[in-house]
Order: C-alpha cells, then sequence, then structure tokens
C-alpha cells in the first residue's frame, strides 16, 4: 500500500513540475524500486480507477481526471 501511495503521488507531481507522465525506468530510479514493483503496483492504481494505461506506448499512463501540459513562461 506505501508503495502504490508514493508512485501515484510521484506520478502527480511530475506530471504537474514536466508536464508529462514519467518513464517506466524514472519511476524505478525516483522511488528505489524494482520494475516489476512499479509494475504491479500501476496494476493495482489501474484497478482502483485512479490510472489509465494505453498498452505498448511510451509514458502510456494517464492520471483519471487530470490533463498535464507542460506551460513556458
Amino acid at each position: 500500500m506505501a508503495t502504490r501511495v508514493l508512485l501515484y503521488d510521484y506520478l502527480l507531481a511530475y506530471a504537474t513540475l514536466h508536464g508529462r507522465i514519467p518513464t517506466i525506468k524514472e519511476i524505478q530510479a525516483a522511488l528505489g524500486v524494482s520494475r516489476g514493483s512499479v509494475t504491479w503496483n500501476m496494476g493495482k492504481l489501474t484497478k482502483e480507477g485512479l490510472v489509465m494505461r494505453r498498452d505498448r506506448e511510451a509514458r502510456g499512463i494517464d492520471l483519471v481526471g487530470y490533463r498535464f501540459a507542460l506551460v513556458k513562461t
């Protein structure tokens, strides 16, 4: 449960800052977890309806209820 909460919070923070979702490798590095852990927890977030995944697409993750865009100032 704790990793799942950290993962969701990281996805939201990263997307807010960068205007896009991080890659699996970026998530692994930031959270210090394995690819399997990221994938398993992402599956749980999907089942909970918090994220949607687009298979076989780089950065194919959407946070339900959010739209992100990089705004240059």
